[in-house]
């Protein structure tokens, strides 16, 4: 639900809701009401508490992010973790066939500024940087569908809700 700025003022608001609870409002100042209570912007607590009975849930505040960041961000970083592994990877690949090596050439590492030349050492390291870019995956997507989750059902909510009124 995307907030705007009230076409009136806090006082001309609380007017109007005074009005409604008085039942001198007609039918279409009725329906602006209510639409104009669910987008608006103004703070005061008979606002929300006219918001409360009508049905319409106060937006929850914005929380601060938090040290990771929003799942877009994480999934941003874990692809490009991701393509930086398969970058090293084919980049290893060229320059092995471009010098014409066998099967028999060094595979070899660089890890915290020292030269690894163990192929099992190496391939471990491999084989470690992308489970971990998966799970890093893994957790962006079960963050992002929980985040999806919450908005589809407060939508449901606001669907259900104007057709009752509107």
């Amino acid at each position: 639900m995307i907030m705007k700025k009230s076409a009136y003022s806090e006082e001309e608001m609380l007017e109007r809701i005074e009005a409604y609870f008085d039942c001198t409002l007609t039918d279409q100042e009725e329906r602006n009401l209510r639409r104009d209570l669910a987008t608006t912007t103004l703070r005061h607590p008979a606002i929300d508490e006219a918001r409360a009975l009508m049905g319409f849930a106060c937006p929850p505040q914005t929380r601060k992010a938090d040290k990771r960041g929003t799942a877009v961000r994480r999934l941003a970083k874990v692809a490009s973790v991701a393509a930086a592994v398969a970058v090293l990877v084919s980049v290893t690949l060229f320059i092995a066939k471009s010098h014409g090596e066998t099967e028999e050439s060094t595979c070899y590492a660089y890890v915290d500024g020292r030269k690894v030349t163990d192929e099992a050492a190496v391939e471990a390291i491999l084989r470690c940087s992308l489970r971990e870019a998966g799970e890093s995956e893994d957790q962006a997507d079960m963050d992002m569908m929980a985040d999806l989750a919450g908005v589809a059902g407060l939508v449901e909510i606001y669907e259900s809700e104007k057709q009752l009124y509107f």
